[in-house]
């Protein structure tokens, strides 16, 4: 049995087994209510969670801690039971390998970095520290 998950939504939990597909709502407390769910809907359809085979679970585009939710649940059951999760992202159109190059900005305008990879990160670090340090001093 194909086990389905989908926690993209800051709304609701999808949930599959096989070709059925069943939703919660889930606004607040979603890491609290999916191993529930999941549970509930195994009883119903009178199954047990080693009669799941295989698990595909949705990895976004979404809300990226209900992503992390379900991929975290996908991979624990996919490690306990030994069956795999293929994470395949079930966006249309997505491009399957993406990255982020700065080769044709050299090439076409001769742009330099300004700052080493190290240097940008302690940049970046630095600017999110005061950023918070400032939204704290207002709250």
């Amino acid at each position: 049995m194909k086990l389905y998950i989908d926690t993209s939504s800051s709304d609701k939990i999808v949930v599959g087994l096989d070709q059925d597909k069943f939703e919660t709502q889930s606004r607040q407390d979603k890491s609290q209510k999916l191993l529930p769910f999941i549970d509930e809907l195994l009883k119903k359809k009178k199954k047990k969670i080693e009669d799941i085979t295989e698990i595909e679970v949705n990895t976004g585009p979404g809300s990226f801690t209900g992503l992390r939710v379900g991929v975290s649940v996908a991979n624990t059951f996919g490690w306990v039971l030994g069956i795999p999760v293929n994470g395949k992202n079930i966006a249309k159109g997505e491009i399957k390998h993406q990255f982020l190059s700065a080769q044709k900005a050299r090439d076409t305008l001769g742009w330099k970095s300004k700052y080493t990879l190290e240097e940008g990160l302690k940049e970046t670090v630095k600017w999110y520290k005061t950023f918070f340090e400032e939204q704290n001093k207002h709250e």
